[in-house]
């Protein structure tokens, strides 16, 4: 993949974390997609405490990613879950998909050239934050600018 085009997604990446910060939309580094009523109590406190937000919906870094307009038009989307996670799908749970290239991961992968990022073992930190997926997100593009791990 070529750095400028890496660089781009990444900082577009940057965007839509920076707004569901400002937005304070439910953040959760443990799922791709799933709707908060699919959610147990603990799950849902850990994301928005008390409050029930209207976009009814907790993601990672790359399921918001995955829900903006400007991913999906490059085909980095939501989709269903596999046969394997099939009980999953009762709760309405999705993943991010990347056209014609894999789920999950490798989706990252594909897209962004970059797996980590989307892993929460990479934070050391019970609770992740966005600000948290944006300083790791700034260091990767100042590694790929640099040429140290370009993809």
């Amino acid at each position: 993949m070529k750095k400028s085009v890496q660089i781009e997604r990444l900082t577009q990446l940057i965007r839509v974390l920076e707004e569901v910060k400002a937005s304070k939309k439910p953040f959760y580094m443990e799922t791709w997609y799933l709707p908060l009523f699919g959610m147990s109590y603990d799950q849902k406190s850990y994301i928005v405490g008390n409050k029930t937000h209207s976009c009814g919906t907790a993601s990672c870094a790359a399921g918001w990613a995955a829900q903006d307009p400007w991913f999906k038009r490059r085909g980095f989307t939501l989709g269903e879950f596999d046969e394997d996670y099939k009980f999953i799908s009762s709760l309405a749970a999705k993943t991010v998909k990347m056209r014609g290239d894999g789920t999950e991961f490798d989706a990252c992968e594909t897209f962004f050239d970059e797996r980590d990022l989307f892993s929460p073992e990479h934070y050391l930190s019970e609770k992740i934050t966005p600000s948290m997926v944006i300083a790791e997100v700034k260091k990767v593009i100042k590694s790929v600018e640099s040429g140290v791990g370009a993809g």
